[in-house]
């Protein structure tokens, strides 16, 4: 099985490719074009062993031609810039992760990217229709649990006053007691 690379050690692999990769074209691009005093060590002459035994000559003795003329550049003020301009892409140093609170499609931006926002601050719209319908489908529950609890109350009163004049039992009673207690927690859970 073979040796897995781990995320870390490729970074590091590519790293150091990167680097050998840099040398090497650094040292092609210094050999193709050569700076000038690169060539000014180039055309100083290279003296054999046997040539440096040979009486030395003078100035006096070359001939004239073989003199160069040098040119001589003035100095000159201008002002330099601070700056630099390149192209590139930018990061931000600072990023914020947006979480939804709610589920759903979205129905518009309210900002726009590099903006400015502050806490508190619409961002986005998402769409409400199944939030519309969620909250109908919790309101109809909210009123059947109210007719539930004001039917039992009904029921109870009519049965306590039933039970008082020896026509109905005590377990009726109770029963629409518990059904009163049910209704008031459904309504509270609705």
């Amino acid at each position: 099985m073979p040796f897995p690379i781990t995320s870390w050690r490729r970074t590091h692999l590519a790293l150091v490719l990167a680097t050998i990769l840099g040398v090497a074209a650094g040292y092609g691009v210094s050999r193709i074009h050569q700076r000038p005093f690169d060539m000014a060590a180039a055309a100083e002459p290279k003296i054999p062993a046997a040539a440096a035994r040979a009486p030395a000559i003078t100035p006096a003795q070359l001939p004239s031609a073989t003199t160069l003329p040098i040119p001589v550049v003035k100095p000159r003020t201008q002002s330099v810039s601070n700056y630099v301009e390149i192209t590139g892409n930018a990061a931000s140093v600072n990023a914020a992760k947006l979480v939804a609170r709610v589920e759903g499609y979205l129905d518009k931006i309210h900002y726009e990217d590099g903006q400015f926002v502050k806490k508190g601050d619409l961002l986005f719209t998402v769409q409400q229709d199944q939030y519309k319908d969620q909250l109908q489908q919790a309101q109809a529950q909210v009123l059947a649990q109210q007719a539930a609890l004001l039917y039992a109350k009904t029921e109870l009163v009519r049965y306590s006053k039933l039970v008082k004049q020896d026509a109905a039992t005590q377990t009726e009673v109770d029963h629409w007691n518990f059904e009163k207690a049910s209704a008031e927690a459904q309504l509270l859970s609705a």
